[in-house]
C-alpha cells in the first residue's frame, strides 16, 4: 500500500507542481471516491478497458522489440491518461 501511495503521489505532483498536497490526504482522497462510488461503474469500466488496451500494446511493441525508453514513456502516459479519465470522471 506505501508504495501505491508514493506512487500516486509522484504522479499528482508531476501534473501539478504548484499544489502541495500530502501523500496520505491524495490516497484518502482516492478511497473516498472508490468506496463511495463517485465514478459511475460505467465509466470506470470504459477507463480499466481503455487502460488494459493501452497496456497491452505497449506490451506488444516491446516484445517487438521497442526499447526500455518508448516503453517508460508509454507506462507514464498511461497513468496520466488513468489519472485524467478519473478527474474527468468526478
Amino acid at each position: 500500500m506505501v508504495c501505491y501511495q508514493q506512487q500516486l503521489q509522484a504522479e499528482f505532483n508531476r501534473m501539478h507542481p504548484e499544489l502541495q498536497i500530502s501523500e496520505q490526504r491524495i490516497a484518502d482522497q482516492y478511497r473516498v471516491i472508490m468506496r463511495n462510488n463517485l465514478i459511475l461503474e460505467s465509466r470506470l469500466n470504459n477507463i480499466k478497458q481503455e487502460v488494459e488496451r493501452e497496456i497491452s500494446q505497449a506490451n506488444s511493441e516491446t516484445v517487438l522489440g521497442d526499447n526500455n525508453q518508448r516503453n517508460q514513456e508509454d507506462n507514464a502516459e498511461l497513468r496520466d491518461n488513468l489519472i485524467r479519465e478519473l478527474r474527468r470522471a468526478l
